[in-house]
């Protein structure tokens, strides 16, 4: 809710006797109190000068409607010095602003719950008779080069009515050379699920997805993938994904060009290319909600890094007269024309979660869950301290895995950001990126701070123990100008990295400096570049490259792009292209790498 700036107290005693003044000021006053235009009850303050206002005593109140509880929690909370106008800190009972009028001798306090109607209607109400009907919606996503077997994934998902029951299909086929090369096939859920006003209730075969509840405390292992039973929990049905970002940003760091693959569940969900360098997702394609991926970079065919990272895309939820969800569920572990290998069927598989809103702007989390003989237990703070800064942390333990860890914080400041995430948790062995089993440590602070109207700079300063091990520092600065009547910028970047196979083992270092010009048509860009870096030997690689991408309108592609590059092992190319119709939306890509000229590509349905 937006406020309208109200006088302060030295504005509204302009022009007044100055006998008056001696007065109003630091002395006891009679006002009126009222809470979202409600009248709470009579009382005594004092003002002073600096535009604060404390509360001596309510006195009267018998004509008041709101309880003795608000009466109390007010007159706690007032009885220090507090300051008028916008609350912008220590804003306790969800106080918005706080305004005292000279003219009426009223004092209004102003909440988040002043728009909210009681008896406004907050539900849907379901067709009497029920409805029928089907919607199909379908996914692909693949990827593939000379050299490497192809790993993606196709999906149908089905989701119908019968009568006032949902009910709910899919289906998915999927290949990963990480999972031996196999084509795999599952049904990850048929079930009927009924909605009512805040509850659900899902019976059948599913996986056990913790719906209804905003944040989700992580544990490792005791994640059941698909059981017979049944599910209840809240529900806030018609709240849709959006096409926001995660709060908290996902960055990689790539020697050269390369791919994006994100896992969820042991599934590719997106692709993306990247360029050499610090590079941001586009988390915006992920699917809604808070669950962890797994990040894999590959350059060249290989996999040269693999990272834990959360996407936090939570719904929106700050109604304080609902400070409780919750979701459960009891069943058996069960597989249905499943070819995944799996040693827990026919294993006992319980647990809960609960999201409690101590604050409109916190909540904690707790989960418990088994599956056999594997328990695990975890907590969790998601907590939005202002409109820019927010911290979520999350701790848990496992029966077989132990203790782990997850910190991420953001702060926003008015020139720029600062971010940190630290998170300990379990590895399990890997023989496609040659780790073994035991606890993983990844910590990192990023900062984007605008120098001034033209100049900015971005640093991140990383450590991990696992798949990459070591210290690494990126550090950009980007200045904004005029280049041949064109809108310009440019990027110079320094950068010491961990040793990756696809910089020989060796650290890399280097330096990279990229222009990039809008030129020509509407919405296309030109960019250059050249730069030194580790080499996939280990020895010292100078490259260029160039590009251009254009933004497209009428037609069935959205955007396009490419880009070749040059280095000491030949030459590069790579294309892109988005497209987004009534009946598909997605992107493909293409690229041919420098080193022994290998093809690959993918694309996203």
């Amino acid at each position: 809710m937006k406020m309208k700036s109200s006088l302060s107290l030295l504005e509204q005693t302009q022009g007044l006797p100055k006998d008056f003044l001696e007065h109003f000021f630091d002395l006891p006053l009679a006002v009126r109190i009222e809470q979202d235009g409600k009248f709470l009850g009579d009382g005594r303050v004092v003002l002073s000068r600096n535009n604060t206002l404390q509360l001596l005593e309510m006195s009267e109140f018998h004509d008041s409607k709101l309880s003795a509880a608000d009466r109390q929690r007010w007159t706690d909370y007032l009885s220090q010095p507090r300051p008028l106008g916008e609350c912008t800190a220590s804003c306790d009972n969800g106080l918005v602003a706080m305004h005292y009028s000279l003219e009426s001798s009223q004092l209004s306090l102003v909440t988040r719950g002043a728009e909210v109607n009681p008896e406004e209607v907050r539900y849907h109400q379901l067709p009497e008779g029920g409805s029928h009907g089907l919607v199909l919606r379908n996914q692909l996503n693949v990827f593939g080069g000379s050299g490497t077997d192809t790993n993606g994934r196709y999906s149908v998902d089905a989701q119908g009515s019968i009568g006032n029951w949902t009910t709910v299909g899919n289906y998915q086929v999927d290949r990963s050379t990480y999972e031996g090369a196999e084509t795999r096939q599952s049904i990850q859920s048929l079930y009927g699920q009924r909605e009512h006003e805040n509850q659900f209730v899902r019976a059948g075969f599913f996986q056990p997805n913790f719906q209804g509840v905003a944040r989700q405390p992580s544990a490792p292992g005791a994640v059941p993938s698909t059981i017979v039973g049944l599910m209840l929990g809240t529900s806030d049905i018609l709240a849709i994904d959006s096409a926001s970002p995660s709060i908290y940003p996902v960055y990689v760091t790539a020697n050269r060009q390369g791919t994006v693959e994100i896992y969820r569940n042991g599934s590719l969900i997106y692709t993306q290319p990247v360029e050499p360098g610090l590079q941001l997702i586009d988390t915006r394609r992920l699917p809604g909600g808070i669950y962890e991926v797994e990040v894999r970079l590959v350059e060249d065919g290989n996999v040269t890094s693999s990272e834990t990272e959360l996407i936090n895309k939570p719904a929106h939820w700050s109604n304080a007269q609902e400070r409780w969800r919750y979701s459960s569920f009891v069943g058996q572990q069960r597989n249905l024309l499943n070819s995944y290998s799996t040693d827990d069927a026919n294993e006992l598989a319980v647990g809960g979660v609960v999201n409690y809103l101590a604050h409109p702007r916190a909540v904690l989390g707790a989960m418990v869950q088994q599956v056999g003989k594997e328990r695990s237990v975890g907590g969790s703070l998601n907590w939005h301290a202002s409109d820019s800064a927010n911290l979520y942390a999350n701790v848990f333990h496992s029966s077989e895995y132990g203790m782990g860890l997850d910190v991420q914080a953001i702060r926003n400041y008015a020139t720029g950001s600062i971010m940190f995430n630290h998170s300990l948790n379990w590895q399990n062995a890997d023989k496609y990126l040659k780790t073994q089993a035991g606890p993983q440590q990844n910590s990192a602070i990023a900062l984007n701070h605008r120098l001034d109207d033209i100049n900015s700079l971005t640093a991140r300063a990383s450590y991990s123990n696992g798949v990459t091990n070591g210290v690494g520092l990126d550090l950009s600065f980007n200045r904004r100008s005029k280049l041949l009547g064109s809108n310009a910028s440019w990027r110079t970047s320094v950068f010491d990295r961990p040793a990756t196979a696809s910089s020989g083992n060796q650290r890399n270092r280097g330096v990279d400096v990229t222009l990039t010009m809008a030129l020509g048509g509407e919405g296309r860009r030109y960019n250059v570049g050249a730069g030194t870096r580790t080499g996939s030997t280990g020895g010292r690689d100078q490259y260029v490259n160039a590009g251009v991408s254009q933004d497209l309108q009428g037609g069935l592609f959205s955007s396009v792009n490419g880009n070749v590059s040059s280095d000491r092992y030949g030459v590069g190319l790579n294309g892109a292209a988005s497209f987004d119709t009534d009946l598909v939306r997605g992107d493909v890509f293409a690229q041919r790498s420098s080193l022994e000229g290998g093809l690959s590509g993918g694309v996203n349905l």
